[in-house]
C-alpha cells in the first residue's frame, strides 16, 4: 500500500478544498435536482451505486459502517434508504457493479483511519437477487486480493454499460485500484484476480495518492478516470477485457479545473455524466464526431457552493421510467466542506436529465 498516514490523508484534502473552483461555466445546463434520500449523521458517505433491474438502487457505505444500503421506487416521492446488508470482516463498502441477472458484486477494505485500508483486507463479494424471490438476496465472499492498494470502481464485461443487448451474467470484473495504480481482473467463479493493465496513465502521483478511480466498459473500450492526473483515458480491448496487442492508451480529455473527478456513467448517446467531487457538481462531457470524441465538458447539475450535490461520488441512470433520472451518491462535502465549514449527512440525488435527452 503506497500512503498510509492519515494526517497526510487530510492534508490532501485541504489541499483540495484550495484548488476546489467553478471551473468554466460556459453553457452551464443547471439541470434540477432533488434528494431521493438521506442517510442520519454527519460525516458519513456513500461511496457508489448501482440500479437494480427492477429500478431499486444499491448504494455502498464507506463512513460511517460497511453497509450496503437499498432504496425502493427511487423515483418516488415516497423512497426510503434502507439497509440491507452489513458486511463482516470490512469497515467500509467502496465499489459495485451489476454482473448479470440481477447479481452485483461490491468490493470493500477494513480501513484504520480514513481511505486508510489495513493491509490485505481488500475483498470482493457478490449480492445474489436472481435465485430467490422479491428482496430476498444471498452473500458470499468471492475473494480477498493479497496486495491491493485501494479497491475503488468497478465494471463487468457485459451488461447496460457496454451496449449489450441483454445483461448477461458474467464471471469476471475489471477492478480499479486506486493507490498500486493499475487495474485488476477478478474471476467471480473462481476468486482468482490478475494485473490486467499496468501503466502510466493508472498512477497516482506525489500530491494525489488517488490514482485510476473510476472504470467502466463502452463499446470496444474500457474507460477510466485519474483522479491525481485529472483526466480521462481509454484503451481499446478484446471481448474478454484484455487489452489488445496493438492498443495504446489513448489520453480523451484532460480537466485541469476538477479537482476529484470520481466515477462516471455513460447515456445511450455516449456522453459521459461523472461526478467532480469537491467542485460539488456533476459534469457532461460530450461524445463528439472526429478523431477527438471526449473534447469538450461543461457543468451539468450542482455548483462548488452548493450542498445540492456536496461531494458527489459516483452516477447511475435509472430504469423504465426513470431512464431520464441520472441517480448521484454523495458524502456530503465530509473532505472538502463547501465554503470550508459546511457539511451534511451524505445522500442519494436525483439529477432530471428529461430536457437534453
Amino acid at each position: 500500500m503506497r500512503f498510509t498516514s492519515f494526517t497526510y490523508i487530510i492534508s490532501l484534502a485541504a489541499l483540495a478544498r484550495v484548488q476546489a473552483k467553478p471551473f468554466p461555466q460556459t453553457d452551464n445546463l443547471n439541470l434540477p435536482t432533488h434528494t431521493v434520500a438521506s442517510f442520519n449523521q454527519t460525516g458519513s458517505w456513500f461511496e457508489n451505486l448501482a440500479v437494480r433491474p427492477n429500478g431499486d438502487l444499491l448504494v455502498t457505505m464507506m463512513l460511517p459502517n460497511p453497509t450496503l444500503f437499498h432504496v425502493k421506487s427511487p423515483g418516488s416521492a415516497d423512497a426510503q434508504l434502507v439497509p440491507l446488508y452489513k458486511f463482516p470482516n470490512a469497515t467500509g463498502l467502496v465499489g459495485i457493479t451489476e454482473t448479470g441477472n440481477d447479481r452485483f458484486a461490491v468490493n470493500m477494505h477494513n480501513f484504520s483511519a480514513f481511505v486508510t485500508p489495513v493491509a490485505d483486507t481488500g475483498a470482493v463479494w457478490e449480492i445474489n437477487f436472481s435465485n430467490t424471490h422479491r428482496d430476498d438476496f444471498t452473500a458470499r465472499e468471492v475473494t480477498v486480493i493479497k496486495g491491493a492498494g485501494l479497491l475503488n470502481g468497478m465494471t463487468s464485461l457485459t451488461g447496460k454499460n457496454s451496449k449489450s443487448p441483454k445483461c448477461k451474467a458474467e464471471t469476471s470484473l475489471i477492478v480499479a485500484d486506486s493507490y498500486a495504480g493499475v487495474l485488476r481482473r477478478v474471476s467471480l467463479s473462481t476468486g482468482s484476480d490478475e494485473i490486467l493493465l499496468d501503466a502510466p496513465e493508472l498512477k497516482p502521483t506525489t500530491d494525489s495518492p488517488f490514482g485510476v478511480n473510476g472504470v467502466h466498459v463502452w463499446g470496444t473500450h474500457l474507460y477510466w478516470t485519474n483522479t491525481a492526473l485529472r483526466s480521462l483515458y481509454r484503451i481499446a480491448i478484446d471481448s474478454s477485457g484484455y487489452p489488445l496487442k496493438s492498443a495504446a492508451v489513448e489520453v480523451l480529455l484532460s480537466l485541469p479545473d476538477i479537482s476529484i473527478i470520481d466515477d462516471f456513467t455513460f447515456d445511450k448517446k455516449g456522453n459521459i455524466w461523472a461526478a467532480a467531487s469537491s467542485n460539488n457538481t456533476m459534469l457532461v462531457i460530450y461524445k463528439n464526431g472526429g478523431s477527438k470524441e471526449y473534447s469538450t465538458y461543461t457543468s451539468a447539475a450542482g455548483e462548488v457552493t452548493s450542498l445540492a450535490l456536496g461531494g458527489v461520488t459516483a452516477t447511475a441512470f435509472g430504469m423504465g421510467r426513470d431512464s431520464n433520472t441520472l441517480f448521484a451518491t454523495t458524502s456530503g462535502a465530509s473532505a472538502v466542506p463547501v465554503n470550508g465549514t459546511v457539511t451534511e449527512p451524505a445522500k442519494v440525488v436525483a439529477v432530471d436529465l428529461s430536457s437534453v435527452l
